[in-house]
């Protein structure tokens, strides 16, 4: 099937919303890794290696180090489920922790979005570019004009102070990219080299065009979710914060459950799906800000480790590949060229063939004298 642009964006938009979870839209994620130490280079930075990671992923999907790392890849997606799970609690108990009483009948909600959730990862990519499609571009617009609704008063550096400044930067990047290397991998496979690096472009510019957005209003706020607390200030602005972060809790939650997944085989694979979400929704239990704060940064290392892999393997790939091509043309050389066996044939039959003939147009021709008659 020939891959149009509108399945690109929908693709992009997958890759952005398996990223925008509810750490990144409520500030949490972009405090811990970013404002600790935050500076322009930072995201400069983020941005490469953004764009690297993502096209790498793209163009080596039948690498094999992807069949070793998928174990790694479906556990790091049961943690960010469950960390997402803990994030629609949280959500939905400000929401109607009054209106219930202080009871936890809210649970109630966490459990239909988690059962919408389960039936599209089981429709596969299609379905997830559509959700993301229709979701993403309404958060994203939101995220910029809220973040630019009023002045923050942060000016940022323009180099980090310390190594904290430019490393955890790259754990960010590592964490997402390992979470979502599963679903780059399936939403970009089809799409010619050039496509899978625009979108690769797009959606590094995207990531670091919002995490500078937020950045720049919750520097200097600790509490668990700052870009909210930021805006709790204006009423309006705080509800559609809520919403917008509800939306990229789908889609993040959607692309982590979808990585889950992948441990799931054989005839009883549903089932072992839904034991795998029952795993993720328990563990949920533990809380939002203990995952972003301590099993992120570990997660991060391991996706900087296994962004080295993958240029290792790629490079010794690439190696391997154009000594195999010059041994092939040079075997293609030797075949097309006569050896020197043939040469000494060719002159011997040449001259045979030249001799025979001198000796034929040489020979005398018989005179055959007639009888006289009578």
């Amino acid at each position: 099937m020939k891959k149009t642009f509108f399945y690109l964006l929908g693709s992009v938009f997958t890759i952005i919303g398996s990223v925008i979870g509810a750490g990144f839209i409520t500030g949490k994620e972009i405090s811990v890794f970013f404002c600790r130490d935050f500076s322009l280079s930072g995201v400069y930075a983020a941005f490469v290696f953004f764009f690297l990671f993502i096209f790498l992923l793209s163009v080596c999907e039948d690498d094999p180090l992807n069949d070793v790392v998928g174990f790694v890849v479906a556990v790091t997606g049961i943690v960010i489920a469950s960390c997402m799970t803990a994030a629609l609690n949280s959500l939905f108990e400000s929401l109607f922790s009054s209106v219930l009483h202080n009871t936890e009948n809210y649970k109630i909600f966490t459990i239909i979005t988690v059962i919408f959730t389960f039936f599209i990862c089981l429709k596969g990519v299609g379905a997830m570019n559509v959700v993301s499609s229709l979701v993403m571009p309404f958060v994203l617009v939101l995220v910029v004009v809220l973040s630019l609704s009023a002045e923050s008063g942060f000016i940022p550096d323009l180099s980090p102070s310390g190594f904290g400044g430019a490393g955890f930067p790259l754990l960010y990047v590592g964490i997402n990219c390992l979470l979502s290397s599963k679903v780059i991998v399936d939403s970009l496979k089809g799409f010619s080299v050039a496509k899978k690096m625009i979108a690769a472009l797009s959606v590094s510019f995207v990531l670091c065009v919002c995490i500078l957005c937020i950045a720049l209003r919750v520097c200097g706020k600790s509490d668990d979710m700052p870009f909210l607390s930021a805006l709790s200030n204006n009423v309006i602005y705080s509800k559609i914060a809520v919403v917008i972060t509800f939306f990229s809790i789908i889609t993040t939650l959607v692309a982590s459950a979808y990585s889950a997944f992948t441990l799931a085989k054989g005839k009883t694979s549903v089932l072992q799906k839904i034991i795998i979400t029952l795993v993720f929704v328990m563990l949920s239990r533990f809380g939002f800000s203990s995952f972003v704060e301590i099993v992120y940064p570990v997660f991060g290392f391991l996706g900087a480790a296994y962004f080295i892999a993958l240029c290792v393997s790629s490079a010794l790939n690439a190696f391997h590949a154009s000594d195999s091509s010059s041994a092939i043309k040079a075997s293609r050389v030797v075949n097309a060229s006569p050896a020197a066996g043939d040469f000494s044939a060719v002159n011997v039959s040449s001259k045979t063939f030249r001799v025979k003939r001198r000796s034929h147009t040489s020979r005398p021709q018989e005179c055959r004298v007639l009888p006289s008659k009578p």
